[in-house]
């Protein structure tokens, strides 16, 4: 059994006997009542998003889930290997930038290694290595030059 002060990041547990994965907390403590974490869970089976208040000692049932390592080779029906959250790719194709242009938070596209269109900074060039967030498809840092 977990505790509410057990709750992190990708937690797995059993909430009204469906399996969910922590996607957001906070503890917050009020001047007037008991302290309580907010939550925000992913149903592991739909895809469903709840978002609820745990009081805090409050007992929680681990989820009863396997996670194993594999390699994506073909399609299956529905049936996809968990892709990990961030990935470096090479930036392949890009428009250059303009020189000035950076005070007002622009963006083009470019093209990275896998083929796919992904909106960054002006000064990002061909070559460069960048960081993707895989869950919501946008650039995060640029990492270095290959």
């Amino acid at each position: 059994m977990y505790d509410t002060s057990d709750i992190r990041k990708g937690l797995k547990i059993m909430i009204d006997g469906s399996p969910y994965t922590v996607v957001e907390f906070q503890f917050v403590k009020p001047g007037k009542g008991a302290a309580f974490t907010r939550t925000k869970m992913k149903n592991l089976l739909t895809g469903n998003v709840l978002e609820r208040n745990l009081r805090s000692g409050e007992r929680l049932e681990p989820a009863d889930v396997e996670t194993k390592t594999m390699q994506y080779l073909y399609a299956d029906a529905d049936s996809f290997v968990t892709l990990p959250n961030f990935i470096e790719q090479k930036v392949i194709e890009a428009d250059p930038g303009f020189r000035g242009d950076t005070a007002t938070g622009a963006t083009k596209p470019v093209k990275i290694g896998t083929g796919a269109s992904i909106n960054v900074p002006l000064f990002i060039s061909v070559g460069d290595v960048i960081k993707i967030d895989t869950r919501t498809g946008q650039y995060l840092e640029r990492v270095g030059r290959s």
